[in-house]
């Protein structure tokens, strides 16, 4: 539920603005014990909370994938919790492997060593 941003994840819960919902079309179901939950989509690979996770996702990636593709794989999908939130999930495909600058390499050297 947490967003990139920088090197590892910047929220616990990503909660849009109430706003989004006009944006969202109901794309499935999911259930919850008894509870059955709606999910949502955007309702436009143009939207841009859309382009700015394929951005994103452009930055630490580079499978030449189009817009259209990535839009196919759903990456982005949205719930409503019972205070009215609405919460962000993205598909672990589009969320980086691991945090920045891995793997970080320590150098005990014996002796005086310049290193670049």
């Amino acid at each position: 539920m947490t967003d990139v941003g920088g090197c590892g994840a910047v929220n616990v819960a990503s909660v849009m603005p109430a706003s989004l919902k006009s944006s969202l079309v109901k794309s499935g179901t999911a259930r919850y014990g008894s509870n059955t939950e709606t999910v949502y989509e955007l309702n436009s690979i143009n939207h841009p909370l859309m382009a700015a996770t394929f951005s994103d996702y452009q930055v630490w990636n580079d499978d030449n994938i189009t817009i259209n593709q990535f839009a196919a794989n759903h990456p982005l999908f949205f719930w409503e919790d019972m205070f009215g939130r609405i919460i962000k999930f993205t598909n672990d495909l589009y969320i980086p492997g691991a945090e920045c600058g891995k793997p970080v390499i320590y150098l005990y050297p014996e002796t005086k060593t310049q290193v670049q």
